[in-house]
This record gives structure tokens, sequence and C-alpha cells, in this order.
């Protein structure tokens, strides 16, 4: 099995009852196997856009494709990926982070900082 692409065009989502968007006109493109980190506080919607993958969240606006298929048109066997993870084992610092690329032997992994929206 090939790892899939995903790619976030536009993406944005707004929680019932709150006064802003939880993703705001996120626009990325993730092709498999890639190895991608989301950094940012807590808050600021690194969960949040996973979890438009598999529609755990809907989009107020934009759209989400997996291998180039609108996952609103895939049925919930289909927006099963095993290949997409969330790791929320820790909150790192720096330091930590540095550790871990070493570790890993990752040069320069694909990052995403996210910043809180009020910073925006």
């Amino acid at each position: 099995m090939n790892p899939s692409s995903v790619r976030f065009e536009n993406a944005t989502a707004r929680y019932p009852g709150s006064d802003r968007n939880a993703i705001d006109g996120i626009s990325l493109t993730l092709r498999g196997a890639e190895l991608v980190v989301l950094l940012g506080p807590s808050g600021c919607g690194k969960s949040t856009l996973l979890r438009t993958v598999n529609r755990l969240v809907p989009l107020d606006c934009g759209r989400v494709l997996v291998d180039e298929t609108d996952v609103t048109q895939l049925d919930a066997v289909e927006r099963r990926h095993p290949d997409i993870e969330q790791h929320e084992l820790r909150i790192f610092a720096a330091d930590d982070l540095e550790r871990v690329r070493c570790v890993a032997g990752i040069e320069h992994p694909k990052a995403l900082v996210a910043q809180d929206s009020a910073e925006r």
C-alpha cells in the first residue's frame, strides 16, 4: 500500500459557539511518506487540522483531498488513513526537538509552525 498524499485547500473550520476559526485558510500539500511536524501552542488548530482529514471536524470553507479525492466523496471506510498519525505525548522544548532530530537522523523535517490566531 502506497502512503497517501493529503492536500488542504483554504481549509477553514470553526467550532460551534466559538467567535473565531479553529483553522483559518490553511493550504498545504503533504506527499506520501513525508515527515511533517505541526508545531504550535495549545489551541492553535494542529489537532483540528488533522481531524478534518477523516471528517471528524467538518470544514466551513475549503476542502481536503486524499490522493486527489475530496474527503467528502469518500465513505467512512475509505476515510480511514493508517498512515496519518497524531501523537500528543508531551510538549517539547526546543532542546528536546533537537535531540529527537539527532536521534531519529532527521536532517530537515518539513515543519509547519502554527501560530495562535490572536498573533495573526
